[in-house]
């Protein structure tokens, strides 16, 4: 992502959000996704992040979708498995 211009940033809406392979609900292939919009609870250390994109669970039109620290699918406490870019 650096040599395209990207530059490795704190979830924001604008960013892109990038899973790793097999990581957080992705499959083998991982996935991107546009951050819409993202709040950190520093009370229950868990992050909320509202994203657009599209071929996510077979779903293959765009549509949007809420990670939180309740979703069951992954543990959105932390961020581990994926990273957001900012274009430069």
């Amino acid at each position: 992502m650096n040599e395209r211009g990207y530059v490795r940033v704190s979830p924001r809406p604008g960013t892109i959000m990038v899973w790793d392979r097999n990581r957080k609900g992705a499959g083998a292939a991982g996935h991107m996704a546009i951050v819409t919009g993202a709040a950190y609870n520093g009370q229950t250390r868990k992050w909320t992040i509202d994203v657009r994109h599209v071929n996510w669970n077979g779903n293959c039109g765009e549509h949007p979708l809420r990670f939180t620290g309740a979703s069951g699918m992954a543990d959105w406490g932390n961020l581990d498995g994926v990273n957001f870019y900012f274009r430069r």
